[in-house]
């Protein structure tokens, strides 16, 4: 079974790139606690801000609402780490959106 590539997303400095995804509040602002989903093949990385921990507990999973908070972005995998590099990592998530 061959493995997926993740997505790729045009960036005005790096190119074609993998892309990775983030909430709003990381890629505009500084010094903010963060969670991150551990890595999975061929998926883009993800990560999101305490604020929108708040959010998506409260609602039990990413739901509109907790959505809308994020308002989710699309960098490149060097913009992503680089925006990364501005913040604390909190932990790493490696749940599942499966019910239990």
């Amino acid at each position: 079974m061959e493995s997926q590539a993740p997505p790729k997303t045009q960036c005005a400095r790096h190119g074609l790139s993998d892309s990775g995804l983030m909430c709003r509040h990381l890629l505009l602002e500084s010094g903010k606690d963060y969670y991150a989903c551990a890595d999975v093949e061929g998926e883009a990385p993800q990560a999101w801000c305490a604020l929108c921990d708040e959010v998506l507990c409260a609602e039990q999973g990413w739901t509109d609402r907790a959505c809308g908070v994020a308002d989710w972005k699309i960098v490149c995998v060097e913009c992503y780490h680089s925006v990364l590099s501005r913040h604390h990592l909190v932990a790493i998530s490696v749940g599942t959106d499966e019910p239990q």
